[in-house]
């Protein structure tokens, strides 16, 4: 009976020396493997790698702040893009909007929110819903192309010289939704009708 006392006795030290060992060393491995938190500076070095990896693939990705149609593209797989020089242009597809130039006698009725009516002579037949965004308080007086004066107004071509014309003033509409079956482009003619309560006005858009 003692020397089966004796030998649990060795055993049972035998058994927590075993456990001491194995504290010390997993403390050791603690120690070289450092901290498993952000602290551990291996840890640290490797999250660094993955970010500057993550940032150089940034700068190889391009995108768009809307959704639109890729046009007038000149690059070609392999070539280099330089900065300052447009390489192609974004046609915005999630706003539409359409410029109308009304006479001024005809501004008084208009308020932007009424709803407008726009047909295109590329879809004969086919009204686009849409609504009057604003209204232009200026334009430049005297001759013009269309485009801004020097005073950041648009300038619009009076129609003759020796008749005391009406101006004509941009109003914005904008269409409420694109219509899948008749795509929207750029620069498209068409006409505009705005409903003043109960009474229309129509206008071309070139």
């Amino acid at each position: 009976p003692y020397q089966d006392h004796d030998k649990a006795i060795a055993s049972l030290d035998s058994a927590r020396a075993q456990v001491d060992n194995a504290k010390s060393v997993l403390a050791q491995a603690r120690a070289e493997l450092g901290e498993a938190d952000a602290n551990n500076p291996e840890i640290r070095a490797a999250v660094a790698t993955l970010e500057g990896a993550e940032l150089e693939l940034s700068y190889a990705t391009v995108e768009a702040p809307v959704n639109g149609y890729v046009t007038d593209l000149t690059l070609s797989p392999g070539s280099y893009a330089s900065v300052g020089s447009p390489m192609l242009s974004l046609v915005n597809t999630d706003s539409w909007r359409i410029v109308a130039y009304y006479k001024e006698t005809q501004l008084e009725r208009m308020r932007p929110g009424q709803p407008a009516s726009v047909y295109l002579p590329a879809y004969p037949g086919v009204r686009f819903e849409g609504s009057i965004q604003g209204i232009g308080w200026g334009v430049e007086q005297q001759d013009g192309d269309g485009a801004r004066g020097p005073d950041g107004v648009p300038s619009v071509t009076p129609t003759v010289d020796w008749v005391r014309m009406a101006q004509r003033f941009p109003v914005r509409i904008t269409i409420a939704d694109e219509d899948p079956d008749h795509p929207l482009r750029k620069g498209m003619r068409a006409t505009v009708r705005i409903d003043t309560s109960g009474t229309s006005i129509t206008t071309g858009v070139e």
